[in-house]
């Protein structure tokens, strides 16, 4: 798979706890329609989750592709793929009640539903930003299967999308909704979602369909859909919390740095009262604890490398943006002055 920039599902649930539905809405239909695709194809993934749904920002673009990734585990289905066997594997919060059911079976009879559920469950995450179960034990896990009742958090005021989560979350996989029916879903479709399409996604839909017709393969026919499209500036958060991340691995390896020199010289005072033999373990130490301090200080250089690339990036789009704004008003320029042209031309003829 080429190269994501924009880091993962995860990292924008994990910072940002209260995500529009309007985002949360494109979010869903761009999962839902790769997983839809792979379906098609006779793939079953097996393990979807936060951390497996990665972002892209095509520069230039102003818009956030999600991408699936890590079909490391993934399943290829045989015959109509309605009813075969499934090895157990995955990430077990997000495993569907046909694995947790197994009673300890190796393989189960499953099917593509299975990535479904999973996707069910990292919605009903971002949407509380906890599961519909405790996950101390899976034994907790097993018991919510079993009792198969799931329930409303009162942090899901829309019926709506409520609807859809239900669906999702059918205990019994033969009532459970399919990729492609919950992309027909009226949380898609309905009135709400089509109110909610900005001018910046029509805008984004337009250049992406121009850049489609002019035979880029970077753009899709699903980018030139506002219903699609998210933009960036809604998930202009992540750079700054890849930097924020960043600086707050670098404090932490500052931290430690400072702590182990600070008990490197307590060790240093204590040893020099020690027997001569002691001598020589203290260095041996001294030479791990410099050898640790090596290897911080490569990972802060490290680290600070990379908050400049990211930094690098925004300027380089920004820089971007700016020329293309200048480029228009060039050309409007010159088109206003040929239609004076023209029309000075026409007087001159009249006369």
């Amino acid at each position: 798979m080429e190269y994501s920039n924009s880091g993962t599902l995860f990292d924008l649930i994990k910072t940002n706890k209260n995500l529009p539905i309007p985002m949360i809405r494109v979010i869903m239909r761009q999962i839902l329609q790769g997983l839809s695709y792979i379906h098609s194809k006779g793939l079953i993934h097996r393990d979807i989750k936060g951390g497996n749904i990665l972002l892209h920002n095509p520069i230039g673009s102003g818009r956030v592709i999600l991408k699936i990734a890590d079909f490391g585990v993934a399943k290829t289905k045989t015959g109509n793929g309605v009813n075969i066997q499934v090895t157990v594997i995955g990430t077990e919060p997000y495993m569907a009640p046909e694995f947790i059911l197994g009673d300890g079976q190796e393989k189960v009879n499953a099917d593509a539903k299975v990535d479904i559920w999973s996707l069910g469950i990292l919605l009903y995450k971002i949407l509380t930003h906890e599961f519909p179960f405790k996950i101390n034990s899976l034994v907790d896990q097993h018991q919510f299967m079993a009792n198969a009742v799931l329930i409303r958090p009162w942090t899901i005021a829309d019926n709506i999308l409520w609807d859809l989560l239900q669906k999702m979350l059918q205990f019994d996989r033969n009532k459970r909704i399919s990729a492609a029916d919950a992309l027909n879903h009226q949380f898609f479709t309905g009135k709400q979602a089509e109110r909610e399409i900005t001018i910046e996604q029509n805008q984004l839909s337009q250049i992406a369909y121009t850049a489609l017709t002019n035979g880029d393969s970077t753009v899709t026919q699903f980018d030139t859909k506002p219903t699609f499209v998210l933009p960036l500036t809604i998930v202009n958060k992540i750079p700054n919390l890849y930097i924020g991340m960043l600086n707050k691995k670098i404090n932490k390896f500052k931290k430690k740095y400072k702590i182990e020199k600070h008990q490197m010289k307590n060790q240093s005072r204590e040893k020099k009262k020690k027997e001569e033999n002691q001598t020589k373990k203290y260095q041996n130490r001294r030479k791990e604890m410099k050898n640790k301090e090596r290897k911080i200080l490569k990972k802060m250089k490290e680290l600070k490398k990379k908050n400049q690339i990211i930094k690098q990036r925004n300027n380089q789009e920004k820089r971007l943006k700016k020329n293309k704004g200048r480029k228009e008003k060039k050309m409007k320029f010159q088109q206003n002055k040929k239609k004076k042209n023209q029309k000075e031309k026409q007087k001159n003829l009249r006369e």
